[in-house]
């Protein structure tokens, strides 16, 4: 083929604005069946899709922050614009409607995927459901942990174990490669399709989900005991109000010190690991020491010993709170630990590492009702979800979670 003619056009990328050269080929062989046809640059493909003024950059930025960031379409087009990108409103509408086709086409190329996971040799199965809102359809996923493709979404009116068996043998029939694992939380209808329709394949439950659900009564009580003692703190908008007018020094400081406050109070964790009713106490205890401190050396402004007083109230009427949920935490982050698995060990040995703190755990003294609890909970957890906590630690690339 010999160049016919020359073309350009303009694409805007993240990078700036690029004016593109295209030289366009023909056929001069009459007998070829493309005679004449042109024949454009295959590079042209790795900008911009046929006709658009975007580049691919832009448009996968624009699903990324629709879909994982959960922003608007005017968020996304001052987004654009901060990075310099010249764009109108309509445009980023237009724009999702192409990456939402470009994502579905990837979706069906199964030659693709075939070939993707005929050389990987097996699959890793991670099956979820999503429900948006209660009584609506579930929309399950069924993907691939090594290559994090999806192999089969699919609404369904139930969750049943007969109609997830079926999404199982499904997608087993239509894999060119065997399953030699899967990996979902703990429901129970997921259980039982998954030993129905995949007996001998080994079935890892989340360690997430897991310690989530066994550590709810620590989780409440942590959260029982930062309510009360919110209540006691509640005194640091009359202080700021009160130094409005002031521009001072001592006003500077007096200010650092409400700001530290509310902070604390609006800093949240997630549970099963993360305690931000501890974070909070603990954050408000340094305040209160570092006022003492003050106070040793000098007398405190007017404003932060009420300050002292209520922080100082707060954390005395709720001392006895923190004991249950300092040991329970401690337990949960002893387990994570272990689950963890730093050392490497096989499963075998970490199922007997966690009997042992299981047994630890069942001779402690239970001195106060929510402790019994925790404890109770703990266990009952443990013993529904304990046939399927230790299978990645011998299946290469089992993912010990599915988050």
């Amino acid at each position: 083929m010999w160049v016919a003619y020359a073309t350009r056009r303009t694409v805007t990328t993240l990078n700036g604005v690029t004016r593109l050269t295209l030289k366009i080929r023909r056929c001069h062989d009459e007998n070829c069946t493309l005679y004449h046809q042109p024949y454009r640059p295959e590079e042209e493909g790795a900008w911009a899709l046929p006709h658009g003024e975007f580049g691919l950059d832009v448009i996968a930025l624009v699903g990324m922050l629709r879909y994982e960031s959960h922003r608007s379409v005017p968020e996304i087009h001052q987004d654009l614009c901060r990075r310099g990108v010249v764009i109108a409103e309509r445009t980023v509408t237009n724009l999702l409607a192409r990456y939402e086709e470009l994502v579905a086409l990837h979706l069906t190329n199964r030659v693709r995927l075939r070939e993707c996971l005929t050389t990987q040799g097996y699959v890793v199965l991670a099956l979820d459901g999503l429900q948006p809102d209660v009584g609506h359809e579930v929309l399950w996923v069924l993907r691939d942990c090594l290559l994090g493709e999806i192999l089969l979404a699919r609404s369904l009116l139930s969750s049943n174990e007969t109609d997830l068996a079926g999404l199982l043998r499904e997608i087993q029939q239509s894999l060119p490669v065997p399953i030699r694992g899967v990996v979902s939380d703990g429901q129970h209808s997921i259980r039982n399709a998954v030993e129905t329709a995949l007996p001998d394949v080994p079935h890892q439950l989340c360690h997430f989900h897991y310690l989530r659900e066994a550590a709810k009564p620590v989780y409440e009580a942590d959260r029982h005991a930062k309510k009360e003692l919110k209540k006691h703190i509640r005194g640091v908008r009359p202080i700021e109000r009160s130094l409005e007018q002031r521009k001072d020094t001592e006003a500077e400081v007096i200010r650092g010190y409400c700001l530290a406050v509310r902070n604390a109070l609006t800093d949240d964790g997630r549970p099963p690991l993360s305690a931000h009713g501890l974070k909070l106490h603990g954050r408000i205890s340094s305040i209160a020491t570092s006022l003492a401190r003050i106070a040793e050396k000098g007398s405190l402004p007017r404003e932060l010993e009420r300050m002292h007083s209520f922080l100082t109230k707060g954390l005395v009427e709720t001392h006895l709170l923190w004991a249950d949920v300092e040991m329970g935490y401690r337990w949960v982050h002893r387990a994570a630990h272990l689950l963890t698995n730093h050392e490497k060990q096989n499963a075998l040995q970490i199922r007997q590492s966690y009997e042992t703190l299981l047994s630890e755990m069942e001779q402690t003294p239970k001195t106060t009702e929510t402790l019994a609890t925790m404890f109770t909970t703990f266990g009952k957890v443990t013993a529904s979800y304990w046939p399927g906590l230790f299978h990645c630690y011998d299946e290469p690339n089992l993912p010990r979670t599915n988050k």
